[in-house]
């Protein structure tokens, strides 16, 4: 059984959502950057509302110090806070794209104040993940946290990441992954998914429980496609495989694609009605450019052949 759209329209209503869990806020969650573009030095604190509180420029030591991107917010019950997890992004040098990438905790009482801790909350550990030393890519890849409680206790933290080795250095793409018992010290993990499976990176993953059957959303476009998936010319988009228990391996190279590239950075998310719907942004313009514009269309669980996939 796999995941599917049930209807092929993209729908320009978005439905009113559970609060219990969101991306970052709702709003467009920031998208990396195109390569030649530069994300503004600066670094935006948003309401979850998505009203904007100000800009502050973000000092050139920290872990975002140049921009803050794609995470997760969780609520934290036993110490009364919800728990924001992004991912922080600095550029070494004004004239290269080299970008390092690393976790960025912060906490709130009440959704609207929030608190960033010192330093970064988790970086990728050279053991298993690749690092912009060497020289395989043009970025430290370590993004996107996807935080998740486990049923047996302690958390988590599904990441965008790339393998420290491979023997294609472009399909290194991998889902990273870290552990917490408290959700305050986290330890990085190996991968929960394998190198050579088709895909330079990808990105905004989710694990979720979808009609008591788990399943892991992501998104790749065709210009980050690799191996047989790019020698065959395949569209990309956002793309689901079935999974098992949080934590275990995830056998992203059966991945199928549940909507083209016109959707991106797609979530999984239950309306008030329990309705389950796919969320993305819109991918418009020559390069992709995704614009603040929500769409969504219901889905459910069904043969893994019978995806829908939308034109553009």
């Amino acid at each position: 059984m796999g995941l599917g759209l049930l209807d092929r329209r993209r729908r320009n209503d978005l439905p009113p959502l559970l609060p219990a869990r969101a991306a970052i806020a709702r709003r467009p969650a920031p998208a990396a950057p195109q390569r030649g573009d530069r994300p503004r030095d600066v670094r935006r604190s948003h309401h979850l509302d998505g009203s904007r509180t100000g800009d502050r420029a973000g000092p050139g030591g920290e872990a975002d110090a140049s921009a803050a991107w794609t995470g997760s917010v969780i609520r934290d019950d036993a110490a009364g806070l919800w728990r924001m997890f992004y991912t922080g992004s600095r550029f070494p040098s004004p004239s290269d794209d080299a970008n390092i990438e690393s976790i960025v905790a912060a906490s709130s009482r009440d959704l609207h104040d929030w608190d960033t801790a010192s330093g970064a909350a988790l970086e990728a550990d050279p053991r298993w993940y690749e690092l912009l030393g060497s020289g395989t890519w043009h970025e430290q890849a370590w993004r996107d946290p996807w935080v998740v409680a486990d049923p047996r206790g302690g958390w988590h933290m599904l990441l965008t990441a790339r393998a420290a080795e491979g023997a294609d250095e472009r399909d290194r793409g991998v889902i990273g992954h870290a552990v917490s018992e408290d959700l305050l010290r986290w330890e990085a993990r190996p991968p929960l998914s394998r190198p050579g499976s088709g895909f330079a990176h990808l990105e905004v993953v989710q694990w979720v429980l979808v009609e008591g059957r788990p399943v892991v959303v992501f998104s790749c476009d065709a210009e980050h496609l690799a191996g047989e998936r790019a020698a065959d010319g395949a569209r990309g988009g956002v793309w689901a495989v079935p999974a098992g228990e949080i934590g275990t391996e995830i056998g992203v190279e059966s991945a199928t694609l549940l909507t083209d590239e016109s959707i991106y950075a797609g979530r999984i998310a239950r309306s008030r009605s329990g309705e389950w719907v796919l969320l993305g942004f819109e991918n418009v313009g020559e390069r992709g450019v995704r614009r603040p514009a929500v769409r969504s269309a219901p889905v459910a669980m069904d043969d893994p052949g019978s995806a829908g996939v939308p034109s553009g």
